[in-house]
């Protein structure tokens, strides 16, 4: 039983004629496309003489291998068909005859030449080969157009495919000149040198593009193979297909891509490898003052303004060579001599060889937003350097007006002792009132500069464990000569089963003394009342009075720094309007928050609510 393998290398859909093309030499073919070496084995009980195997890209070497093996034990000749990619030869390692090889894209002499000396060495006994004239029927399940023709160049034949194009039927065509059957519009006179060319008196290239008129009148571009030959007939065959839609669809995404570089926003230019400008579009124009006509054919170097070093631009030109994707902020040069600043992306173009062609740059124009942020870099040093002399000026005043202060308390305190031994009691309650004017101002400075520090960010707690009622109770006893004094209520009660809290012992000592300050200050009669309790897992504290209230339109400005509900000289009530605003970033601080229940003329509430800054370790000592 004769056999014959034929592979067809990453070609199916010629692999697809030359199927039908042998079997109408008479030969029987395994009618499907193999694609491993287990499909192929399965062929070795088949009763027909042909397999077909397509080589994937991924084991072609191993089907090479195989194959051949496969050929030595069977005893039959194979024969490769494949179209080289990139330069690659999967035969270059092997030992595999040339004459065996059949190099895509088609020409039928070769194919013609190998084929008879497969059928001449494998033809089935007592089959007759079909004539020269009638292999040309072959040609007729081909998917591309082919019309053979004779010496004098008249066509002899003309497939199905090559109908569908020309328009002209087997019957219209068969007898007359190729020239009027191709009518080559845009290269007429290559009509007229095919007759030279299958004669061989000239020499014509062997494919191209072509624009054709159908016997339609319908314009058509074909993409064409010409084969004079002699072996197969005397005469040429001219193969071809119609690319006519696959070109104005790549032209249609073409222009669609030309628009969009036209109208884009981005200056865009294009170069060659040697950086040479061989495009611009109108952004470019616009933006750098040059003309097209100016640039194209200048070297894209024109634009360097000089102010970066040289070894820049000798980095930045080694990775274009290397293929690299570039993004720099570059400091470029107009017509004009402007300095300009743009973020620029340079990508390589490549050829069909995978080979950098040229490259292509899109910049943007930022040099205002440099401007901006250099203007922005300024006006934090200054903001910084103005915050540095704010601090070195509260510094400066509280070491300025504390240590007086300090030595009038002192003294005061001592003339009020001997005043009180002297037995001159009369004048003690001076003394009181310069102490609690001292004790307002020490308190104001005090308060000032804790807000400076915290609104400048270098006020740093430190979070230990604490036990809220211990705190409250020592707040609790500071407070009770002024409760006594006003004749009011001032109580506490803990209904937590656990009060202890994650906190910076001074700021929560700090808040809490405010908030009961307060308190008591706007409460004329009745009491002051605080509970430590929890809710929903949280420890909370209420501080509740039964003072002047709050109105509802102060409420929102009831946390703003110097801020006050009553101003001016004749306000009932002494502060700085800064204790509630301390109180509450220093809360903050302590991963808490404080809330507030008022009504105008019966009293506030403030809740202390802490949502705990995880687990610490207990207090040492």
């Amino acid at each position: 039983m004769l056999r014959k393998i034929l592979l067809v290398e990453n070609y199916a859909s010629s692999g697809n004629g030359l199927q039908h093309f042998l079997e109408e030499l008479g030969y029987e073919v395994y009618p499907a496309l193999l694609s491993d070496k287990s499909d192929i084995e399965k062929t070795d009980n088949d009763p027909k003489d042909l397999i077909f195997s397509c080589v994937t890209e991924d084991c072609r070497r191993e089907f090479v291998a195989f194959s051949e093996e496969l050929a030595t034990r069977l005893d039959v000749p194979v024969i490769y068909y494949y179209e080289r990619k990139n330069g690659k030869d999967i035969f270059s390692t092997t030992s595999v005859e040339p004459q065996r090889i059949i190099l895509a894209p088609l020409r039928v002499e070769q194919l013609s030449s190998t084929i008879d000396k497969v059928c001449a060495q494998h033809k089935k006994t007592g089959q007759k080969i079909p004539a020269q004239s009638e292999k040309y029927a072959a040609f007729d399940c081909l998917g591309f157009g082919a019309i053979a023709t004779d010496t004098e160049g008249r066509v002899i034949f003309i497939n199905s495919a090559a109908s569908r194009i020309t328009g002209y039927t087997h019957q219209e065509a068969n007898g007359r000149p190729l020239k009027e059957i191709l009518k080559l519009s845009s290269i007429p006179d290559k009509a007229n040198s095919l007759i030279a060319a299958i004669q061989g008196q000239i020499s014509l290239n062997s494919s191209g593009y072509a624009v054709i008129t159908s016997h339609e009148g319908v314009f058509k571009t074909i993409e064409y193979n010409f084969d004079p030959i002699g072996g197969l007939s005397s005469g040429a065959v001219f193969t071809f297909k119609d690319v006519t839609e696959k070109l104005r669809k790549e032209k249609e995404v073409s222009l669609r891509f030309e628009f969009a570089i036209q109208h884009s926003h981005d200056i865009i230019f294009m170069t060659g490898r040697d950086y040479v400008i061989g495009y611009v579009n109108p952004q470019f124009e616009k933006f750098y003052g040059y003309s097209k006509n100016e640039v194209i054919g200048q070297s894209a170097n024109l634009l360097r303004s000089g102010m970066l070093p040289e070894e820049f631009y000798r980095n930045f030109e080694e990775n274009l060579l290397s293929g690299k994707n570039i993004n720099e902020e570059l400091v470029n040069k107009t017509k004009s001599g402007d300095f300009v600043t743009v973020e620029e992306s340079t990508s390589p173009i490549y050829d069909w060889d995978n080979k950098i062609a040229g490259y292509i740059t899109i910049q943007r124009d930022i040099t205002e937003k440099k401007q901006s942020e250099e203007l922005l870099r300024r006006a934090y040093d200054k903001a910084e350097e103005s915050d540095k002399l704010k601090t070195a000026f509260l510094n400066q005043m509280s070491h300025e007006i504390r240590t007086p202060l300090n030595s009038i308390l002192g003294f005061m305190s001592l003339m009020e002792e001997e005043l009180v031994n002297k037995g001159i009691g009369d004048l003690v309650m001076y003394f009181n009132s310069i102490n609690r004017s001292s004790m307002r101002l020490q308190r104001t400075i005090e308060d000032i500069l804790a807000m400076s520090s915290i609104q400048i960010g270098n006020y740093y707690t430190s979070l230990t464990k604490i036990n809220l009622e211990n705190v409250l109770q020592l707040l609790m006893k500071d407070f009770s000569s002024l409760a006594a004094e006003k004749k009011l209520g001032l109580s506490l009660e803990n209904k937590a089963r656990d009060a202890i809290i994650d906190g910076d012992s001074y700021t929560i000592v700090q808040s809490f003394q405010h908030l009961i300050d307060n308190a008591l200050k706007f409460t004329q009669k009745g009491e002051v009342k605080v509970t430590i309790y929890e809710s929903d897992g949280l420890t909370c504290a209420d501080i509740t009075d039964t003072g002047i209230g709050i109105s509802k339109e102060y409420m929102e400005k009831l946390f703003k720094p110097f801020s006050q509900e009553e101003i001016g000289y004749n306000r009932r009530y002494d502060g700085n309007g800064l204790g509630l605003a301390i109180t509450k970033e220093y809360l903050r601080m302590n991963h808490a928050d404080v809330y507030v229940q008022s009504e105008k003329g019966k009293g506030s509430k403030f809740t202390v609510v802490f949502f705990g800054a995880g687990s610490l370790e207990e207090e040492p000592g």
